[in-house]
């Protein structure tokens, strides 16, 4: 179990959120439609990735924090990505 969640982990490190095939940029977007910096929302991106880890890794239910969600539903709309 300890490799599977090290390699999940190790692919949600890897993983990006944005594509440089796309005009517009996930992040950008998360972030001018919850109107937050750039900054932040990679923060946010960086805490989605570890709710993602933690949806699998935890063995229970588990509830995104309300910045996490807004991660979470704009991710839902990038469907290939998704």
């Amino acid at each position: 179990m300890q490799q599977l969640h090290a390699e999940l982990w190790q692919r949600l490190q890897g993983f990006e959120f944005d594509d440089p095939a796309n005009e517009s940029q996930f992040s950008e977007r998360l972030a001018r439609e919850n109107r937050w910096s750039r900054k932040f929302a990679r923060r946010v991106l960086e805490e989605y990735r570890r709710f993602l880890f933690l949806s699998v890794a935890a063995g229970h239910p588990v509830t995104p924090s309300e910045v996490v969600d807004q991660a979470w539903h704009l991710h839902l709309i990038y469907t290939e990505s998704y």
